[in-house]
Protein backbone atom coordinates (compact mmCIF):
# COMPACT_ATOMS: atom_id res chain seq x y z
CA UNK A 1 0.00 0.00 0.00
CA UNK A 2 1.20 3.36 -1.01
CA UNK A 3 1.14 6.35 1.60
CA UNK A 4 2.02 9.91 1.05
CA UNK A 5 4.45 10.99 3.71
CA UNK A 6 5.43 14.64 4.39
CA UNK A 7 9.08 15.37 5.37
CA UNK A 8 10.51 17.78 7.82
CA UNK A 9 12.78 20.42 6.35
CA UNK A 10 16.78 20.65 7.69
CA UNK A 11 19.61 23.63 7.10
CA UNK A 12 23.11 22.89 6.08
CA UNK A 13 25.04 23.71 8.69
CA UNK A 14 28.67 24.30 6.43
CA UNK A 15 26.89 25.96 3.71
CA UNK A 16 23.00 27.24 3.02
CA UNK A 17 20.83 25.02 1.75
CA UNK A 18 17.37 23.35 2.53
CA UNK A 19 16.85 19.44 2.43
CA UNK A 20 13.76 17.58 2.99
CA UNK A 21 14.62 14.52 5.55
CA UNK A 22 12.60 11.45 7.20
CA UNK A 23 13.72 9.79 10.20
CA UNK A 24 14.78 6.22 9.88
CA UNK A 25 12.37 5.19 13.06
CA UNK A 26 9.61 5.98 10.28
CA UNK A 27 11.15 4.35 7.26
CA UNK A 28 11.30 1.35 9.75
CA UNK A 29 7.69 1.27 10.96
CA UNK A 30 6.01 1.97 8.22
CA UNK A 31 7.82 -0.96 6.27
CA UNK A 32 6.66 -2.98 8.94
CA UNK A 33 3.38 -2.46 8.49
CA UNK A 34 3.39 -3.07 4.78
CA UNK A 35 3.65 0.64 3.78
CA UNK A 36 5.57 1.89 0.73
CA UNK A 37 6.27 5.30 1.73
CA UNK A 38 5.55 8.59 -0.71
CA UNK A 39 8.03 10.97 0.39
CA UNK A 40 6.53 14.62 -0.53
CA UNK A 41 9.36 17.06 -1.03
CA UNK A 42 8.77 20.54 0.30
CA UNK A 43 9.57 22.31 -2.70
CA UNK A 44 7.00 21.40 -5.04
CA UNK A 45 5.19 24.05 -6.89
CA UNK A 46 1.98 21.70 -7.41
CA UNK A 47 1.93 18.95 -4.23
CA UNK A 48 -1.73 18.16 -4.68
CA UNK A 49 -1.11 17.27 -8.11
CA UNK A 50 1.99 15.06 -7.32
CA UNK A 51 -0.43 13.64 -4.94
CA UNK A 52 -3.03 12.86 -7.40
CA UNK A 53 -0.34 11.30 -10.05
CA UNK A 54 0.73 8.72 -7.68
CA UNK A 55 -3.13 7.90 -6.06
CA UNK A 56 -1.55 7.20 -2.57
CA UNK A 57 -4.08 5.32 -0.04
CA UNK A 58 -3.44 7.60 2.88
CA UNK A 59 -1.99 10.84 4.06
CA UNK A 60 1.02 10.48 7.08
CA UNK A 61 2.13 14.29 8.71
CA UNK A 62 4.95 13.70 10.57
CA UNK A 63 6.48 15.60 12.82
CA UNK A 64 9.84 18.06 13.13
CA UNK A 65 9.58 21.86 12.40
CA UNK A 66 7.68 24.46 14.20
CA UNK A 67 4.17 25.22 12.80
CA UNK A 68 4.55 28.77 10.88
CA UNK A 69 2.57 31.60 11.53
CA UNK A 70 -1.01 31.20 11.91
CA UNK A 71 -3.44 34.28 11.65
CA UNK A 72 -2.19 37.56 13.78
CA UNK A 73 1.21 35.85 14.01
CA UNK A 74 4.71 36.73 12.25
CA UNK A 75 7.16 34.26 11.82
CA UNK A 76 10.62 34.59 10.03
CA UNK A 77 11.93 30.89 9.78
CA UNK A 78 11.34 29.87 5.62
CA UNK A 79 11.27 26.58 6.57
CA UNK A 80 8.16 26.82 8.39
CA UNK A 81 5.78 28.37 5.82
CA UNK A 82 7.43 26.36 2.80
CA UNK A 83 6.32 23.29 4.92
CA UNK A 84 3.17 24.62 5.64
CA UNK A 85 2.32 25.58 1.88
CA UNK A 86 3.04 22.00 1.27
CA UNK A 87 1.08 20.30 3.96
CA UNK A 88 -2.02 22.61 3.45
CA UNK A 89 -1.99 21.51 -0.30
CA UNK A 90 -1.91 17.86 0.96
CA UNK A 91 -4.54 18.54 3.28
CA UNK A 92 -6.82 20.02 0.68
CA UNK A 93 -6.39 17.07 -1.42
CA UNK A 94 -7.36 15.09 1.11
CA UNK A 95 -10.51 16.73 2.76
CA UNK A 96 -11.69 16.81 -0.71
CA UNK A 97 -11.14 12.59 -1.36
CA UNK A 98 -11.96 11.88 1.99
CA UNK A 99 -8.44 10.14 1.91
CA UNK A 100 -7.13 9.42 5.49
CA UNK A 101 -4.93 11.42 7.48
CA UNK A 102 -3.17 10.58 10.19
CA UNK A 103 -1.17 13.74 12.04
CA UNK A 104 2.25 13.29 15.08
CA UNK A 105 3.13 15.79 16.68
CA UNK A 106 3.66 18.88 14.31
CA UNK A 107 0.81 16.68 12.37
CA UNK A 108 -1.66 17.29 15.18
CA UNK A 109 -0.51 21.05 15.01
CA UNK A 110 -0.76 21.17 11.54
CA UNK A 111 -4.41 19.63 11.29
CA UNK A 112 -5.65 21.79 14.14
CA UNK A 113 -4.46 25.01 12.35
CA UNK A 114 -5.90 23.65 9.16
CA UNK A 115 -9.10 23.91 10.66
CA UNK A 116 -8.82 27.04 12.28
CA UNK A 117 -7.51 26.44 15.93
CA UNK A 118 -4.50 27.80 17.26
CA UNK A 119 -1.28 26.83 19.07
CA UNK A 120 0.84 27.63 22.60
CA UNK A 121 4.43 28.26 21.49
CA UNK A 122 6.04 27.13 24.71
CA UNK A 123 3.95 24.95 26.82
CA UNK A 124 6.92 25.09 29.93
CA UNK A 125 4.53 27.79 31.53
CA UNK A 126 2.00 24.62 31.98
CA UNK A 127 4.18 21.79 32.20
CA UNK A 128 7.00 19.45 30.60
CA UNK A 129 6.45 18.16 27.15
CA UNK A 130 10.32 17.76 25.75
CA UNK A 131 12.13 14.79 26.00
CA UNK A 132 10.19 13.63 29.05
CA UNK A 133 7.07 10.51 29.37
CA UNK A 134 4.07 11.45 30.74
CA UNK A 135 0.25 10.21 31.49
CA UNK A 136 -2.10 10.42 29.00
CA UNK A 137 -6.19 10.06 29.21
CA UNK A 138 -7.88 8.33 27.04
CA UNK A 139 -11.45 10.45 26.78
CA UNK A 140 -13.03 9.27 23.60
CA UNK A 141 -13.31 6.02 21.29
CA UNK A 142 -13.19 7.67 17.99
CA UNK A 143 -12.10 4.34 16.16
CA UNK A 144 -12.43 0.85 17.35
CA UNK A 145 -9.18 -0.62 18.19
CA UNK A 146 -9.02 1.76 21.16
CA UNK A 147 -11.86 -0.24 23.21
CA UNK A 148 -10.51 -0.40 27.00
CA UNK A 149 -7.88 2.10 26.83
CA UNK A 150 -8.04 4.42 29.68
CA UNK A 151 -5.16 5.68 30.65
CA UNK A 152 -1.35 5.40 28.80
CA UNK A 153 2.16 6.66 29.42
CA UNK A 154 3.49 8.28 26.24
CA UNK A 155 6.73 9.91 25.09
CA UNK A 156 6.92 13.87 24.25
CA UNK A 157 8.94 15.52 22.25
CA UNK A 158 6.99 19.11 21.66
CA UNK A 159 7.92 22.85 22.99
CA UNK A 160 4.49 23.84 21.47
CA UNK A 161 1.18 22.51 21.73
CA UNK A 162 -2.89 22.53 21.86
CA UNK A 163 -5.02 23.43 24.48
CA UNK A 164 -8.48 22.57 24.90
CA UNK A 165 -9.94 26.29 24.16
CA UNK A 166 -7.38 26.57 21.26
CA UNK A 167 -8.88 22.95 19.67
CA UNK A 168 -10.33 23.88 16.39
CA UNK A 169 -14.28 23.71 16.91
CA UNK A 170 -14.38 21.35 13.98
CA UNK A 171 -12.52 18.87 16.17
CA UNK A 172 -12.63 16.80 18.82
CA UNK A 173 -10.15 15.47 21.82
CA UNK A 174 -9.49 11.94 22.34
CA UNK A 175 -6.81 11.77 24.76
CA UNK A 176 -5.63 14.84 26.73
CA UNK A 177 -2.13 14.97 29.32
CA UNK A 178 -2.91 15.41 32.93
CA UNK A 179 -2.30 19.31 32.10
CA UNK A 180 -4.70 19.67 29.89
CA UNK A 181 -2.80 19.99 26.34
CA UNK A 182 -4.55 17.88 23.80
CA UNK A 183 -2.63 14.53 22.60
CA UNK A 184 -5.22 13.25 20.58
CA UNK A 185 -7.74 14.63 18.28
CA UNK A 186 -9.85 13.55 15.37
CA UNK A 187 -12.47 14.67 13.03
CA UNK A 188 -15.85 13.41 13.51
CA UNK A 189 -17.09 13.37 10.08
CA UNK A 190 -13.60 12.68 8.21
CA UNK A 191 -11.01 10.23 8.62
CA UNK A 192 -8.79 12.27 10.04
CA UNK A 193 -6.72 11.37 13.49
CA UNK A 194 -3.54 13.11 14.96
CA UNK A 195 -1.30 12.47 17.83
CA UNK A 196 1.25 14.87 20.06
CA UNK A 197 3.54 11.81 20.50
CA UNK A 198 5.82 9.95 18.30
CA UNK A 199 4.59 6.51 17.86
CA UNK A 200 7.23 5.68 15.87
CA UNK A 201 9.83 6.04 18.10
CA UNK A 202 10.60 4.11 21.45
CA UNK A 203 7.24 4.18 23.50
CA UNK A 204 5.73 2.92 26.57
CA UNK A 205 2.11 3.12 24.35
CA UNK A 206 3.33 0.56 21.92
CA UNK A 207 -0.09 -1.67 21.44
CA UNK A 208 -2.02 1.71 21.31
CA UNK A 209 0.39 3.05 18.24
CA UNK A 210 0.20 0.10 17.00
CA UNK A 211 -3.77 -0.77 17.21
CA UNK A 212 -3.82 3.23 15.79
CA UNK A 213 -2.00 2.84 13.01
CA UNK A 214 -3.17 -0.64 12.12
CA UNK A 215 -6.96 0.89 12.10
CA UNK A 216 -6.11 3.67 10.38
CA UNK A 217 -4.26 1.37 7.48
CA UNK A 218 -7.09 -0.28 7.55
CA UNK A 219 -9.20 3.16 6.67
CA UNK A 220 -6.68 3.20 4.10
CA UNK A 221 -7.18 0.29 2.14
Amino acid sequence: MIIAVSMRISVNQTYFEMRDAISHDWVRTLERLGVRPLLVPNCLADPAGYLESFKPRGLLLTGGNDLGPLPGESHEDPRATQRDSTEKALLDRAVRNRLPVFGVCRGLQMVNGYFGGKLVRDLRQIGQHVNVQHAVEVIARPWQRIEGVEKVITNSYHREGVLLDKLSPELKPFAIATDGVVEGLYHPRLPILAVQWHPERENPAADLDRALLEDWLAKCK
